[in-house]
């Protein structure tokens, strides 16, 4: 269930869960609940997971539950409670985590039986009969037809309560009503998740859903929401030949992004994360094919090759330069494509089975190789403590590896660059910066106060230099000159010191 779902809708369905005032904590179940691991489909990610059955619960086990919240004969969704009992406030905070919508709240606040109540309230299709003195619902009522907040309260309920066939009857009701579903919003967000996860799983609802979704809402909306990205992707994980299916009808419809490059990535982990890879492999192939894309290689391959194993692997490689699409040359350097390039003739369909034993060696190593160069996911505490990519460093290696003394900047050198008039103070700090210059020198610090119209330039050119992370030398001289352009009363002095003072 979606992040801010009152506690009570998520112990619904798990006997006892209620017991002693939902104070036992609870394992979730569903893919549809805050802590579930899994991508929640309402916000895209690139980090998912196969989504898991939906568990239902009956109404007889739904109704215990709450009427044996509290041990023994105390009931909380009764009024009448035993001198022994519960009081009031205690019931009214029962009620309170099963709805937080008021109107909701208070029908079952004043109903004898509150289950029986909220069956009621959320039987939108009229399934079953209305209770004795059962009052109007209130999504019958003009003024809450369109209010997202019980339909939420509905769905997570009748989600609980009778699993999918409980949110295809929401849907048929919001078909049937001319409901008008939002597209933004933290509860847009919550009621997108529960009705997307459960169209993939029911087929059914998915066909039922769609026509009218695609018919009330604008299109730029839709691909505001990643309409197709939120139904194809997951497909592409469970039923790979129905992801082509309705690939095709979205894309009749024009609700496909306009980076088609980008969704053929984005759909790279969904097959390979597929129940029926072979399957989602093929049906990725036919996406390709229909989009009649250029330049996706460099966008896929490396993603295929750290998620798939050799043999896949070396088949899109084919596939894709059967398709004219082929690696960049920066992509033919990286080691793992180079290998795919050099062993694709391993990939010929016509090769005999008599020769290709022949070179049952050779595929044998080039699968090792290929295992053993694979892109791997680089780590991000990994990355954190790795060197930074800088001159200094890159110098220091080559230094290692080829004898060659990592370049050094002087201070004369510094200085020389502060006396050129012809370059900003901002540029010469950043080129030092670039060229890796540790420190700035005493030499530098009197060009630099030379070439200031006023002292406090150079306190702000010395801050600047330490901001790019250069440090400036500890001496006499430097502490002199930092204290005389600091104090106005100073400031001869500091002009004395500049002209006539050898730095030391």
């Amino acid at each position: 269930m979606p992040p801010g779902a009152p506690a009570l809708h998520r112990g619904l369905a798990r006997p006892s869960a209620l017991t002693s005032q939902l104070s036992t904590s609870v394992r979730p179940i569903s893919p549809l609940l805050p802590s579930y691991s899994a991508r929640s489909y309402a916000v895209p990610s690139r980090q998912r997971a196969p989504f898991a059955a939906v568990p239902v619960a009956n109404a007889h086990n739904v109704r215990q539950e709450l009427e044996n919240a509290r041990k023994g004969s105390q009931t909380l969704v009764t009024r009448n409670a035993s001198p022994s009992g519960i009081s009031h406030t205690e019931r009214k905070n029962f009620l309170a985590r099963l709805t937080s919508w008021m109107p909701l709240f208070d029908r079952l606040q004043n109903s004898l039986d509150a289950f029986s109540t909220f069956r009621h309230e959320a039987d939108v299709c009229d399934r079953l009969p209305a209770p004795k003195d059962a009052e109007t619902r209130l999504i019958d009522e003009p003024q809450y037809l369109q209010n997202l907040n019980l339909w939420l309260e509905i769905l997570r309920f009748r989600l609980r309560l009778d699993g999918q066939q409980g949110v295809m009857d929401v849907v048929e009701a919001f078909v049937r009503r001319q409901v008008v579903l939002p597209l933004r919003g933290p509860q847009a967000d919550q009621l997108w998740s529960i009705l997307l996860w459960s169209a993939i799983q029911y087929p059914q609802m998915l066909r039922l859903l769609y026509p009218y979704v695609f018919d009330t809402l604008p299109r730029s909306g839709l691909l505001d929401i990643c309409l197709y990205h939120r139904i194809v992707g997951p497909l592409l994980r469970q039923n790979p030949m129905f992801a082509v299916k309705w690939h095709k009808r979205m894309q009749i419809d024009g609700l496909l992004p306009s980076d088609h490059v980008s969704v053929l990535a984005h759909f790279v982990e969904d097959v390979c994360m597929s129940n029926h890879k072979p399957k989602a492999i093929e049906a990725f192939k036919k996406i390709y094919t229909s989009l009649k894309v250029k330049y996706a290689y460099d966008e896929c391959m490396l993603h295929i090759c750290r998620m798939l194993d050799f043999p896949d692997a070396l088949d899109m490689h084919v596939f894709f330069v059967r398709h004219d699409d082929k690696p960049s040359l920066s992509m033919k350097s990286t080691p793992v494509i180079a290998h795919l390039i050099e062993h694709t003739w391993l990939a010929k369909s016509g090769m005999k089975p008599s020769v290709r034993d022949r070179f049952a060696d050779q595929i044998m190593t080039a699968q090792y190789e290929f295992q053993r160069i694979k892109p791997i996911e680089l780590d991000t505490a990994h990355a954190e403590v790795m060197p930074a990519f800088t001159r200094e460093n890159m110098s220091t290696l080559v230094g290692d590896v080829h004898n060659i003394r990592e370049k050094e900047l002087n201070d004369a050198f510094c200085a020389r660059l502060f006396a050129t008039t012809a370059f900003s103070t901002d540029l010469i700090i950043t080129g030092l910066r670039m060229l890796g210059l540790k420190v700035v020198g005493n030499l530098a610090l009197r060009e630099i106060a030379a070439r200031v119209s006023q002292p406090l330039e150079y306190v702000a050119t010395v801050d600047a230099i330490r901001n790019a992370g250069i440090s400036v030398v500890d001496s006499v001289f430097s502490r002199a000159l930092q204290s005389f352009a600091k104090q106005p009363g100073k400031h001869r002095s500091f002009e004395f010191l500049v002209s006539s003072a050898e730095p030391h």
